[in-house]
């Protein structure tokens, strides 16, 4: 694994000032001031000078798809959990920000409501708000809000890009997927779905198998499996990986019989020539009762209503949420850090549906952008700037947590980096973000400010045994080098860093 540095020239002028939140040219712990009122009476203004390479084009945090998107939108909005140092400074600590406290496990008290079963646990909580929440015109925002605007997230119509923030990953709602797909036919993965074995299937017409509902049943050859395989198919594996790991002539028998999806019927001769391909070596699962792993199923996902969906607003300043599979502890706050809040009668607005198309331009331009962060949209020229000034009704200001001393953020796109690093000479931005051609000159500079982070471009490992011995009695007591020569152990780490 290794560790990137981002490394900026950061410009020092007059006083520093803090500001958090998401930066394109900007970290967050340098940001400085070149512009301060010259009038005694009025308060002084702090200005942030910055530049992106890209520009934003959709910053609608249901459908957003890029990181300079996300970069724009990140200083207007909030979680109801965020990071912060803990007491002295060693490390962080989640802590409540749109909430007032730690979610309440409530699982007891919903047994046997959305599917919850006697032995869950810490599958449904309590989230408290504040009561202060406002839009930046001054609009109050309540419970309610929170779950209106979760609906239109997983509206069945606009099949939202970001939908699957309530179904995919460690917190997953209790029929989110299920009402984003009502009444459309997909194709469902076996693992993440009905278990189906292959004594729990019926044959039908043609040997073909059924699963117990009636949906015929086939076997994932070329079909991306998104929460099995993380979006990739066997085919894929195999491709990679050949003999190593796979019988790949009854493979190439039953790549033959895919369809232009990718998928085979499951029949009892299709099952003999896939059986071998996962069963020929550990790595890919001991015994056939792995295979069902591979099968999907045609299904039909029923009409439904939001109060079978595990989020709803108890009253003005709670949210319940239920959850499909346990989540306790640090994982869950984490899943709760982000917001899909938008402000519901402008997104009402700018949505229509024409001849069956869902379009929505909320989170386009200026006059379809609300903030309930501690900045604000105050204009927006695309492909040239876009400009923020402090959310007047962001509620820790309310608090006399006036963290924030930075008043206004200027972004300019500059896509050139020669040209970036000119204005930063120039006193014209304040950060520029290094490139390798700045190294020599600039890296051992005063004004350098790093910022590491993690990030994985490759992992090789060396697969002769009797060098791994060696290395290993040089290492001495405890420490085992052979494993790496363990083909299932390799195979593991290639998924773990897929």
């Amino acid at each position: 694994m290794k560790r990137i540095t981002v490394i900026m020239l950061v410009l020092l002028v007059a006083m520093a000032s803090v500001f958090a939140g998401g930066s394109t040219e900007a970290p967050a712990a340098t940001v400085t001031t070149n512009t301060k009122t010259a009038a005694a009476e009025k308060p002084a203004t702090y200005t942030w000078n910055g530049a992106t390479s890209t520009f934003p084009t959709n910053w609608n945090p249901h459908i957003y798809e890029t990181a300079t998107d996300s970069d724009l939108l990140d200083y207007m909005q909030c979680g109801f959990y965020t990071f912060d140092y803990n007491e002295d400074e060693t490390g962080y600590a989640v802590v409540p920000l749109m909430a007032t406290e730690e979610p309440i496990d409530v699982t007891d008290q919903y047994i046997g409501k959305f599917g919850l079963t006697e032995d869950a646990k810490n599958q449904a909580y309590i989230i408290k708000i504040r009561n202060d929440i406002k839009w930046n015109d001054g609009t109050p925002i309540n419970a309610y809000d929170f779950v209106e605007s979760q609906k239109r997230l997983l509206n069945p119509v606009a099949q939202n890009y970001r939908a699957d923030n309530l179904y995919s990953g460690n917190m997953v709602i209790v029929n989110a997927k299920n009402y984003l797909y009502q009444g459309q036919s997909v194709m469902a993965e076996n693992a993440t779905n009905a278990y189906y074995a292959m004594e729990d299937l019926t044959v039908g017409e043609g040997g073909q198998y059924f699963s117990q509902s009636g949906e015929p049943v086939y076997l994932a050859v070329k079909y991306p499996l998104q929460e099995w395989l993380g979006g990739n198919t066997l085919a894929d594996y195999v491709g990679a990986y050949g003999d190593a790991y796979f019988d790949t002539k009854t493979w190439a028998d039953l790549e033959a019989l895919a369809d232009e999806e990718g998928l085979v019927p499951l029949t009892d001769e299709t099952y003999a020539l896939f059986a071998p391909v996962t069963t020929g070596n550990p790595a890919w699962g001991e015994t056939e009762a792995d295979i069902p792993a591979y099968f999907v199923y045609e299904a039909t996902y029923p009409e439904m209503d939001w109060s079978e969906v595990g989020y709803q607003a108890l009253s003005d300043y709670e949210i319940l949420i239920v959850l499909a599979k346990p989540l306790k502890g640090f994982y869950l706050l984490y899943s709760l850090t982000g917001s899909d809040l938008v402000k519901i009668d402008l997104y009402d607005a700018c949505t229509s549906v024409v001849d069956g198309v869902y379009t929505n331009t909320y989170g386009t331009s200026l006059e379809t952008t609300a903030s309930y962060g501690p900045y604000m949209l105050t204009s927006f020229q695309a492909d040239k700037q876009y400009t923020y000034e402090k959310n007047p009704y962001y509620f820790e200001y309310n608090d006399g947590k006036d963290i924030y001393q930075t008043t206004n953020i200027v972004i300019d796109y500059v896509p050139e980096a020669s040209t970036r690093l000119e204005l930063f000479l120039q006193g014209k931005l304040d950060g520029y973000g290094l490139t390798v051609d700045d190294m020599e000159t600039y890296s051992l500079s005063d004004y350098c400010y790093y910022t590491p982070g993690d990030s994985t471009f490759f992992m090789a490992f060396n697969p002769d045994f009797d060098a791994m011995v060696t290395m290993q009695e040089a290492a001495g007591p405890n420490i085992n080098k052979t494993i790496l020569t363990l083909l299932s152990f390799r195979q593991a780490m290639s998924f773990a860093l897929n």
